[in-house]
């Protein structure tokens, strides 16, 4: 049974035990762009473990194994480190000129 099968029976199914029409089509469909949008983001976290245990060979080191079985879970421990990172502006300073000038610098706006 395909993908395709599963998503096309389940709206039937679902109202078949009594959910609404309207939102047994809206799951069906959601859990459809759940499962595409969630294998080339698993694929992404693979592909990363990979390149990082390759760098780690050539560089004769382990690489990521300290998170998770393998270190599989090193690409979600960094993004959690990315997003509870603070973000520090001093005190004295124009926080747009701030945060605009790493931009600038990179694209040659000024």
């Amino acid at each position: 049974m395909t993908c395709d099968n599963v998503i096309s029976t389940l709206a039937p199914c679902l109202v078949a035990n009594g959910t609404d029409p309207g939102l047994a089509q809206f799951i069906s469909i959601l859990i459809g762009v759940v499962l595409v949008t969630m294998a080339p983001l698993i694929i992404v976290i693979m592909l990363i473990w990979i390149e990082r245990k390759f760098a780690a060979r050539i560089q004769d080191r382990l690489g990521p194994n300290r998170v998770g079985p393998y270190g599989l879970l090193q690409s979600v421990a960094d993004a959690l480190k990315l997003i509870t990172k603070e973000d520090i502006t001093p005190a004295g300073a124009d926080r747009v000129i701030f945060n605009l000038a790493p931009i600038s610098r990179s694209c040659r706006l000024f």
